[in-house]
């Protein structure tokens, strides 16, 4: 277990430090001051489950693929990090909040057996159709406001904690919408929210 959380650290993260935690399950750097790339030994974990790198300056660029090929991690927060381009595949959780991915989230994220918590929020260059949800049996909270994703979300709805189309215990889907008349989106287990200017 590492982690340097809120601690104003600037420069760019030590590759020389990192090669020592091979067997790392849990790395937090979030809420710091460090620039420069997301340095590739993270990508060399087996063992990582837990990756938190939000809150940082990194160098505009896009999310490295080497990321997806984690099969052990199952939780990742990459919000703020000036990370630019298009989705990865992922194994399992997703926290991209605030930056500027484009194109379409991906199918397989639907297929996700392990998903609890999809937020790409703030993503105004994401769109195109939600995917299909099918396995993932503990998805509780999808976050989609201020993106331009749409169609039809109901298989969200169908899935065990939004039992027969309603949230239950504080899970929660929000979707960006106009308002009541929006048809861009259809989804009875839905909040719509609007995004203010700028």
């Amino acid at each position: 277990f590492f982690s340097l959380h809120g601690n104003d650290f600037t420069g760019t993260v030590p590759g020389k430090v990192l090669r020592n935690m091979t067997q790392a399950i849990h790395i937090n750097l979030s809420s710091n001051g460090f620039s420069g790339t997301i340095p590739t030994e993270l990508f060399m974990f087996t063992r990582l489950q837990h990756l938190f790198l939000s809150d940082n300056p990194f160098s505009a660029g896009p999310i490295p693929e080497e990321i997806g090929g984690m099969e052990q991690l199952s939780e990742i927060s990459l919000k703020r990090t000036n990370l630019i381009g298009t989705l990865p595949e992922f194994t399992s959780f997703d926290d991209l909040y605030q930056n500027d991915l484009s194109v379409t989230i991906r199918s397989s994220y639907g297929g996700l057996p392990s998903l609890r918590f999809l937020l790409l929020s703030r993503n105004p260059r994401l769109m195109g159709p939600v995917p299909i949800f099918s396995r993932p049996q503990n998805l509780q909270t999808v976050v989609l406001d201020g993106t331009s994703v749409s169609g039809d979300f109901s298989s969200i709805c169908q899935l065990p904690r939004f039992r027969d189309g309603v949230s239950v215990d504080n899970n929660v889907v929000v979707v960006n919408c106009s308002g009541a008349s929006d048809t861009s989106i259809q989804c009875s287990c839905c909040s719509c929210c609007e995004i203010e200017a700028g």
